[in-house]
């Protein structure tokens, strides 16, 4: 039983890191996108 709570309690860790990541990802996502549009030559970013 213990070992079994371990495990949920590692699961939803690797959930709150996998939700984390998402979050900063989109956030990274938008800035860069941000950057990209404000630059006169985006053929570097591909």
């Amino acid at each position: 039983m213990e070992a079994w709570k371990c495990h949920s309690d590692i699961k939803l860790l690797i959930d709150l890191v996998f939700v984390f990541l998402i979050g900063m990802g989109m956030v990274l996502i938008h800035y860069f996108h941000g950057i990209a549009q404000n630059l006169p030559a985006r053929s570097w970013l591909m």
